[in-house]
């Protein structure tokens, strides 16, 4: 069964305040229980078949529809590109706003609205959040015969990790890691994607990755980590994950700066919305408490549970579409000092490429 972990930094009275508007929300939507009779729901998914979004996304459109009054057919709807900005910019600027169109967008979804705005047209906290699928930590770690043994070792000796670009964990992560505790990491981009960077860290062409997801990790590469073909270097994370063995720091743990803490968790939140579900802006409130209601008890199906977890892919979770609106909202109140010092060390990474 999935497991749910708190979120540990203070805007519990806002979840509170989101939730008792849920619960009113909620008591709403038996005004109009026959609007999704007869009618179909499109499910966008910012992202290719075959990768973990799609496969939820196909889970989702199986199961949801039977618990929503009139049971309407969910049907996905393929929408790659530009990292997740394609589907993103798309239901919050031309999708309909009745409730007939949802979508699968990526993790990096809201902040990249702060971090690296180029070509994002929407505001984050003004979409009608559903809820989240699950959580992940991500993890970094190299490969077995690296010289690298533990995250120490970065500060005297350079590690090379290998990622996609900007807007991946593996970079993102690095960067700011870097710039906040002073290791040596270099990070490569130019990777299409975490097949790529683990290959070309077998092949002995670079350390390992800087930002992985532990769920990613172990459903692709079950054997590595309790054969210790990969060393853990460090996870990532609000709060310590009890899967990860304990030897295992945490990076929140080894900040002490309060500007610092804020940056680290600006960039590594994703791992808390890891597979967001939203309709646009301004739907009715109704249906967002229709399709809320419906997520929350998709959650708990026994089919969608023994599918994902079959699938390896479930770790923790989830969080409700109210959970998601508070932390955007806490994320968009992040001093504007800091937004600018980490989209400053992303342009500079940018343009030193």
């Amino acid at each position: 069964m999935l497991r749910r972990c708190g979120i540990t930094f203070a805007f519990r009275s806002m979840v509170a305040g989101l939730l008792l508007a849920a619960a009113c929300d909620a008591a709403a939507a038996v005004e109009e229980p026959e609007f999704y009779r007869n009618k179909q729901i499109t499910l966008a998914v910012g992202s290719t078949p075959g990768s973990a979004y799609d496969f939820f996304a196909r889970i989702v459109a199986r199961v949801m529809g039977r618990h929503i009054p009139g049971n309407p057919a969910i049907v996905v709807k393929h929408m790659p590109g530009a990292g997740g900005l394609t589907v993103s910019n798309y239901m919050y600027n031309i999708a309909a706003r009745d409730g007939t169109i949802i979508a699968a967008t990526t993790q990096s979804m809201p902040t990249a609205a702060w971090l690296t705005p180029s070509g994002v047209r929407y505001d984050p906290t003004r979409f009608s959040y559903i809820g989240s699928i699950s959580k992940d930590v991500f993890v970094a770690y190299v490969w077995h015969t690296s010289t690298i043994e533990t995250l120490d070792d970065l500060r005297n000796r350079e590690g090379i990790f290998g990622a996609n670009g900007i807007g991946s964990a593996g970079i993102d992560f690095a960067l700011i890691v870097r710039d906040i505790l002073g290791l040596k990491l270099r990070a490569v981009p130019g990777y299409s994607g975490q097949p790529q960077v683990k290959l070309a860290m077998e092949r002995g062409e670079i350390d390992g990755s800087f930002g992985n997801g532990w769920g990613d990790l172990n459903a692709t590469q079950p054997s590595w980590v309790p054969e210790r073909k990969v060393r853990l270097l460090a996870q990532f994370g609000f709060e310590r994950y009890p899967d990860i063995p304990a030897y295992v720091p945490v990076i929140m743990d080894l900040v002490h700066d309060e500007a610092d803490r804020q940056a680290l968790r600006l960039v590594t939140a994703r791992q808390e919305f890891s597979k967001p579900y939203i309709a646009p802006p301004d739907i009715p409130t109704a249906r967002l408490a229709i399709l809320r209601t419906a997520f929350d008890a998709m959650i708990e199906d026994p089919e969608f549970i023994e599918e994902s977890n079959k699938a390896g892919l479930l770790r923790y979770g989830p969080m409700s579409g109210a959970e998601l609106a508070a932390l955007t909202l806490k994320l968009s109140q992040t001093p504007p000092a800091v937004v600018e010092r980490v989209a400053r060390i992303f342009r500079d990474f940018q343009s030193r490429k």
